[in-house]
């Protein structure tokens, strides 16, 4: 029944490329608002780790949004 919904158009179905997009999303936030609340509290080298930190998640985020975009481009004919 499920599979003949999502042939008519009536749900769509959700695979790991839009799983990772959306969970590097919600972690690359998380990351950012516990460093942000933390700051302060930081040694020098402690704040070079979560800079570090920060910008291993955000560039995992970029691979999963450029992923994403890569396969809405594939569905679409546009590659």
């Amino acid at each position: 029944m499920i599979h003949a919904l999502v042939e008519l158009g009536y749900l769509d179905t959700v695979g790991p490329v839009e799983i990772e997009s959306i969970t590097t999303q919600d972690i690359a936030a998380r990351v950012r608002d516990a460093i942000e609340a933390t700051m302060d509290e930081l040694t020098p080298a402690e704040r070079t780790a979560a800079a570090r930190l920060a910008d291993l998640v955000h560039r995992r985020w970029d691979r999963a949004v450029a992923a994403l975009q890569a396969q809405i481009e594939r569905e679409h004919g546009l590659q």
